[in-house]
């Protein structure tokens, strides 16, 4: 009985193997000009896509799969899988049912998280205003930028009226950033991308406003997103983000880009 298990195991890893065999993986840009051709290790972004191309590489290795790696809009990723063009989106995405019905998702390869990006001085002049640290839910008669159509600027809308908020509504995360010199008080950016702004911030006038933020839609699980109705490919990729993560590859690949533990 064990050696049946063994071979029905070991069949599965194969079969597992094989729908894996040749993949087509988009990367999802959070700012566009990461993909610019003059240089794109410089541009806004860049930081965030070689971690996704190196964490993809390496589940793409685990699954002993040939990968072809594709950056594009994260706002281009959905539909790309949903019409056949890609296998697996790597925005990541955050867990929702309405995703969860019209894709296959991957377990979770991290938690994802919300921060309010301040310069300094503007943070301290909120912290004496406020009589105590600063928190999103406790923010008051405050210009608060935030990129067009992402979470942030939905947890806004809803928010403006009762806590006096004013939303400044941006193309990308760093121009919700540059905003910050004149038309708003902080940004609200996806927690890595803010990593990103901020590890790149030459004159470091940039800081965290308060906790990380994950209620309201802000954060949770994150997922890839893979073409539905394939459980092969699910088990394929779920049993290399569980390698990755289990042996120490996964946050290996975070700190050489990021200054953070996504978890």
């Amino acid at each position: 009985m064990a050696m049946l298990r063994a071979l029905l195991l070991l069949l599965a890893m194969v079969a597992g193997m094989a729908a894996a065999g040749e993949l087509r993986i988009a990367i999802g840009l959070a700012e566009p000009a990461a993909a610019a051709d003059d240089d794109p290790a410089a541009a806004p972004g860049s930081r965030l896509a070689a971690m996704y191309d190196d964490i993809a590489r390496e589940l793409c290795r685990r699954m002993a799969a040939t990968c072809t790696i594709e950056r594009i809009p994260v706002a281009a990723i959905l539909p790309g899988v949903e019409r056949g063009a890609y296998d697996i989106g790597f925005g990541p995405f955050l867990y929702s049912p309405e995703r969860a019905r019209r894709f296959a998702l991957s377990d979770p390869i991290w938690r994802s998280a919300s921060r309010l990006v301040a310069r300094q001085a503007t943070a301290e002049t909120f912290v004496a205003r406020l009589g105590g640290p600063l928190a999103l839910d406790m923010l008051r008669d405050a210009r608060v930028a935030a990129v067009t159509g992402s979470a942030q600027q939905a947890w806004l809308v809803g928010a403006a009226a009762g806590q006096r908020l004013t939303l400044v509504p941006a193309r990308s995360a760093a121009e919700a950033v540059a905003r910050l010199d004149s038309e708003a008080d902080f940004a609200l950016l996806p927690a890595t991308i803010a990593y990103e702004l901020m590890a790149t911030d030459a004159a470091q006038r940039l800081e965290f406003a308060g906790p990380p933020e994950s209620g309201h839609g802000l954060g949770g699980t994150a997922h890839l997103v893979l073409r539905s109705g394939d459980d092969s490919l699910s088990s394929a990729v779920n049993r290399a983000i569980a390698a990755i993560r289990g042996d120490g590859s996964f946050a290996r690949i975070v700190r050489q880009h990021l200054p953070v533990w996504l978890d």
